[in-house]
C-alpha cells in the first residue's frame, strides 16, 4: 500500500524519500473521505496519475469537476492539495 500513497499523493520530496511519512499523510488529510481502492465521500485513489479529474465512471462528480480539463499529475495535485476549494478547478 505505500507504493500506491506514494504514487498518489504528490507531497514534497522529503517527504516521498519515506514511504511511513506518506502513510500517515495521506491518513491524516486524505483517508476521512477516500480509499486507494474503493470511492468513499470522494472517488478512490488507485490510478489518479494521468486520470482527467471528475472521469470515473461509478463516481457520482460536480459539475466543476465532470467539466475540468485537469488531468493529475505532480504539478495539478499540488495545487489541489494545497487548496482543494479553490484549486486548478475554482468552486466544485
Amino acid at each position: 500500500m505505500t507504493g500506491a500513497i506514494r504514487a498518489i499523493i504528490s507531497a514534497p520530496a522529503a517527504q516521498a524519500d519515506d514511504p511511513s511519512q506518506g502513510e500517515a499523510l495521506y491518513k491524516a488529510k486524505c483517508a476521512a473521505c477516500h480509499a486507494i481502492e474503493k470511492n468513499r465521500i470522494g472517488p478512490r485513489h488507485r490510478g489518479v496519475f494521468g486520470r482527467r479529474a471528475g472521469s470515473l465512471p461509478d463516481f457520482s462528480y460536480s459539475a466543476a469537476l465532470k467539466d475540468s480539463e485537469v488531468i493529475w499529475n505532480a504539478q495539478s495535485l499540488d495545487r489541489w492539495l494545497e487548496n482543494p476549494a479553490g484549486g486548478p478547478l475554482g468552486s466544485h
